[in-house]
């Protein structure tokens, strides 16, 4: 064996060293087996660089491939267990020996593939038999003791279990591997070329002495790292993840070598925003080569709405919510329903807009809306009706691929970024599904769905990152052995690099050392190494981490700024971090304001005001203005269960049904009308959300014990007839306006009208907060700010009018307006006994409304927006239109 020492590149190191030992272009007969899969693509292509013309090309393994194919060699005719298979065996061998009896194999599935780890790593160290027999349990829970205390057993039976079904597992092929070296299976190459390995486990050391004895073989070893080489590296602070985007943007756009540059992702989650952010804008050509987790793709949010669509089913009911969710997926709203995808948006449209219109109805039948919309029946049969009957992961994974089928057949799918790989790796689960050794297993929907959820969580995206000519995008495995020269690193924070997964819910520390396996000191060394090789060995190397609330700078991070205040001899030398920074421009922004034109003014003089419009040109203008003479209203949302913050529109529909048979006669309240009372809630509420169950059934017992308060003070008064409900009063004249030599016209809707003794009682139900005038009034206000500080609320003094104004030959003192308070059951009214209601009205209320009126018709007067009370604004539907 001949050891040779690098510091960097090593696929360049292995290509310069083979082509000064081997003459020719015939390198088939040379064996190279390096840790991992990405550098063989990179010697290839030094190859190719230097040659410049066709060649055979070494036999070139990671170590992983060289077990795979060497293993069939030892044990011809088996195949490896993954996923799905390795972990259905494993249960099957777990409740031989009765553990895990009161698991399905869904609740099973996580632990399974932590257990079928821990088996493979056992054998890859060559864990001695005896020591799991006699394993240190300390504190572990119960759970925990079970399973490790027979640790030994369970591998024995699972690997039993395997065999029967001509299976092996990774730590298997190791073993076959490691153990048959001397038989001859490894055929006799001119030179062996071994390299890049740093804490091999036992079994990979074991293959590699063996090859290192061979004379043939040439082992390259990594220079050590003991420091960092900090002159180098440049660090920058952002404070999330758009603003660590950014940064890398501006360090590309300062130039950069494509083939020879390295944006390196520890978290997945960034690849989009940075593809979209920074890459596409780029002009250069790009690859990729990391894991992407399968569950964040698109075609996946379908199938989770979907799932979860069957998993709410009420016998065949459905929640419209879950059902809108469907039909609004990119992928279902742009299918092709025998004509254009447009006409699909279109119906989809008018489907949620019907939905809409049915206020208070959750659920819905799929036969209801196929009878309005036919079309959509297509969609109905392929993407729910199809996953009714599923029992098993077999049917399960033959639904999902028709649904797929018919989506790639009939939408754009296929075109949306990253769908090609997408797709190709959702088939190949489909297709497990339907082949694995449970497929045929029947469990229950919720169940299968849960696995099905599970073990995508388990699969990545491995986007294969070649050609290897434009901008690398790499997650942190894809790094190992490679080197460039320039190279930006995202998220470097605390847990992240390193990552620290320091909890073994199985193996705790104290069991691994006694196990003499790796515990997260040794992981944590491991990925110091490649980490400070990719940086070390770069020319330019920019670290990005952000810091804002919990997060924090990794502690490589602290350690090369440590290095580099040692250097400058200074704590905190000028510019070691360079900050992200958003330049923000100061603008002055004009307050929102709108002239009347002459449009406007048409619309105004057209308009019957109400007491809520009055009331909202009194809280702000620009609300006037949106709601009033715009008409903008906020569109109703399906909600997939009741709004308990909407109880109001509810209780006034009840309050009516409750007092419109009694309209006419003498009012005394007794036990039978508290009993017609609650039917007439249960009637009501059943009718806008079907069975009253889950928050249908809390909704109603919420609307029952706020009117009880309410129906209790109803009871104490006395001697009261009611001779109007839910009354209209459209058309009625208000004159002498200033500055408008013309009447204009109000309309109101009272909820209920009571003749109690010789008065008349206006009642407005309230099932919030009430707004009434301040009692110490004592002149007119001219000031809408005034107004609305100290009268508060036109409601009630615009009811009395109306009502006055419809039956002249009552006075105003013979009328009175007020509140009832659903909450506690109180009344709140505008006039008190004392109170002269006719001065009140006559000289406070209603010359105050005329000079609010007049100003909403003055044409001189802009609609501007009234931003004393944040609050307000802050939940008004218009807020963002005064921005």
């Amino acid at each position: 064996m001949e050891k040779t020492e690098f510091s960097d590149n090593l696929p360049l190191r292995i290509v310069e060293d083979m082509l000064e030992r081997k003459k020719g272009k015939d390198f088939s007969d040379i064996l190279i087996l390096i840790p991992n899969k990405r550098p063989s693509f990179y010697i290839i292509k030094e190859l190719q660089e230097k040659l410049n013309s066709p060649f055979f090309p070494p036999q070139i393994f990671s170590i992983d491939e060289f077990i795979k194919y060497f293993s069939l060699k030892v044990n011809p005719g088996m195949r490896r267990a993954e996923g799905l298979n390795k972990v259905w065996v494993l249960f099957k061998a777990a409740r031989e020996m009765d553990l895990f009896s009161n698991y399905s194999f869904h609740h099973f599935f996580t632990w399974g593939l932590k257990i079928a780890d821990i088996i493979d790593e056992l054998e890859l160290e060559e864990v001695d038999e005896k020591k799991l027999k006699n394993l240190p349990f300390g504190t572990l829970p119960e759970e925990i003791r079970n399973i490790i205390s027979c640790l030994g057993e369970v591998k024995k039976n699972f690997y039993t279990e395997l065999k029967n079904n001509k299976l092996t597992t990774r730590g298997m092929d190791y073993a076959a591997v490691a153990s048959n070296l001397d038989s001859g299976i490894i055929p006799d190459f001119s030179f062996i070329y071994t390299g890049g390995f740093f804490a091999p486990t036992r079994l990979e050391e074991k293959i590699l002495k063996y090859l290192n004895a061979m004379d043939k073989n040439i082992h390259f070893v990594q220079d050590k790292w003991d420091k960092w080489n900090f002159e180098n590296i440049h660090l920058h602070s952002g404070f999330d993840v758009h603003s660590e985007i950014k940064r890398a943007g501006e360090i590309l756009e300062k130039g950069f070598n494509p083939a020879k540059t390295a944006i390196v992702l520890p978290q997945a989650d960034v690849l989009i925003p940075l593809l979209s952010m920074v890459v596409s804008g780029l002009n250069q050509e790009y690859n990729i080569s990391m894991g992407y987790p399968l569950e964040r793709a698109s075609p996946f949010t379908l199938l989770e709405q979907i799932m979860h669509f069957q998993e709410a089913r009420v016998g065949d009911e459905y929640y419209a919510k879950d059902y809108l969710s469907i039909l609004l997926h990119p992928y279902v709203k742009n299918l092709s329903l025998g004509t254009s995808s447009e006409d699909t948006r279109t119906l989809i449209h008018k489907i949620e807009e019907k939905l809409s219109d049915r206020v208070g109805r959750a659920f819905i039948h799929l036969e209801e809306v196929e009878k309005e919309f036919v079309q959509i029946k297509e969609v109905h049969i392929n993407l729910i009706r199809n996953l009714k009957d599923v029992r098993t992961f077999s049917q399960l994974g033959k639904c999902f691929e028709d649904i797929f089928s018919f989506l790639l057949a009939r939408s754009p799918a296929q075109f949306y970024p990253f769908s090609g790989e997408f797709f190709k790796n959702f088939f190949a689960i489909f297709r497990d599904m339907q082949d694995s050794m449970l497929g045929n297993e029947e469990m229950e929907k919720e169940d299968i769905f849960d696995l099905f959820r599970y073990y995508v969580n388990t699969v990545r995206v491995p986007f294969s990152g070649i050609p290897l000519s434009g901008l690398q995008i790499l997650g942190m495995l894809e790094t190992r052995n490679l080197f460039f020269e320039k190279v930006i690193v995202l998220d470097v924070q605390e847990g992240v690099i390193p990552n620290e997964d320091k909890y073994d819910p199985i193996l705790p520390t104290s069991v691994r050392r006694f196990l003499e396996l790796p515990t997260y000191r040794q992981r944590e060394k491991i990925f110091r190494h490649h980490f400070m090789n990719l940086v070390n060995t770069a020319a330019e190397v920019h670290l990005i981490y952000r810091e804002y609330g919990k997060e924090s700078r990794s502690r490589f991070i602290e350690e090369i700024i440590w290095e580099k205040e040692q250097a400058a001899g200074e704590v905190a030398p000028k510019d070691i971090v360079t900050p992200v920074n958003f330049r923000v421009e100061s603008i002055t922004r004009k307050p929102f304001s709108i002239k009347k034109d002459e449009k406007t003014m048409e619309i105004l003089n057209q308009m019957i005001l109400s007491p809520t419009s009055i009331d909202a040109y009194l809280n702000c203008p620009a609300q006037f203005y949106f709601s009033s003479v715009l008409k903008l209203e906020e569109k109703e949302s399906v909600e997939r269960e009741p709004d308990l913050g909407k109880i109001g529109s509810f209780i006034h529909e009840i309050l009516y049904k409750f007092y419109e048979p009694l309209k006419g006669s003498d009012i005394i309240l007794t036990e039978k009308d508290r009993e017609r009372l609650e039917q007439i809630i249960d009637t009501v509420l059943k009718e806008k959300f079907g069975e009253l169950r889950g928050e249908n059934y809390l909704l109603n017992k919420i609307t029952k014990f706020r009117l009880s308060n309410f129906f209790e003070n109803e009871k104490k008064i006395e001697g009261y007839r009611i001779i109007g409900t839910e009354e209209n009063f459209n058309g009625i004249a208000i004159n002498n306006i200033p500055g408008i030599n013309h009447s204009i016209s109000l309309k109101g809707r009272i909820d209920r009208i009571d003749q109690r003794e010789k008065k008349i009682y206006i009642i407005d139900y309230k099932t919030g907060d009430s707004k009434k005038p301040i009692k110490k009034l004592s002149i007119p206000f001219t000031d809408r700010r005034d107004m609305k500080s100290k009268i508060r609320s036109f409601q009630l003094p615009v009811y009395v009018y109306l009502y006055r104004e419809k039956n002249p030959e009552l006075s105003w003192n013979d009328i009175n307006a007020g509140f009832s308070i659903i909450r506690n059951g109180k009344e709140e009214f505008l006039f008190s006994e004392k109170d002269d209601n006719s001065l009140r009205m006559e000289e406070i209320f209603l010359p105050s409304l005329k000079n609010l009126i007049g100003e909403i018709f003055n044409p001189a007067v802009n609609f501007e927006k009234d931003d004393e009370d944040e609050h307000s604004c802050q939940f008004c539907p218009y807020f963002t239109f005064c921005l």
